[in-house]
């Protein structure tokens, strides 16, 4: 299942929702922070969630065009549950592309490598300052103990990614006299 997947599949587990309305709930919790779906791709991976027999969406009489409802079905939430824990159960090393740049990184010289690892740090910093500000947003609508759980992890990985960084120019400062 990808992330998007799992996103609107989350929200329709929630309450039945049409496409208009999954798209609110992404705006409002922000959920473009942690991954990428585009508001022209909700319809579509409702439509392949129903496909899938993870949802089942029907037409809501009302004015105008009636919109497309989904309410999530038995398979849907098997495949809901399932996914959560195979994420919540182990770490994943997913993503880290840093490791495999580091390999090949003497091919920018040591001052491309410097500039490189500053605005890295300077990033995760900015990151770590906007990701605190987005736990007290969301500290106002759910409540402080289930906001800390939710951001403690994004907060504690943005603070051990500023301390490598830092620790990494560290260690090529102390070593100037190393291979360049």
């Amino acid at each position: 299942m990808t992330p998007v997947e799992l996103v609107v599949l989350g929200l329709v587990a929630e309450r039945p929702r049409h496409g208009y309305d999954v798209e609110a709930a992404i705006a409002a919790r922000r959920l473009r922070e942690w991954t990428p779906v585009g508001f022209s791709s909700i319809y579509h991976v409702l439509n392949k969630l129903a496909a899938a027999g993870l949802a089942a969406g029907r037409v809501q009489p009302g004015k105008g065009v009636p919109p497309r409802v989904f309410r999530l079905s038995a398979a849907g939430r098997s495949a809901l549950r399932h996914e959560l824990r195979r994420i919540l159960s182990a770490p994943s090393r997913s993503g880290h592309e840093v490791e495999l740049a580091m390999m090949f990184a003497p091919q920018l010289g040591r001052a491309g490598l410097v500039k490189c690892l500053k605005q890295r740090a300077e990033q995760a910093a900015a990151n770590l300052r906007e990701e605190r500000k987005l736990r007290r947003l969301y500290q106002r609508r759910a409540g402080r103990l289930w906001t800390d759980l939710i951001f403690r992890h994004t907060v504690r990985y943005l603070s051990a990614e500023l301390a490598w960084t830092r620790e990494v120019l560290a260690v090529l400062k102390r070593d100037q006299g190393g291979r360049k």
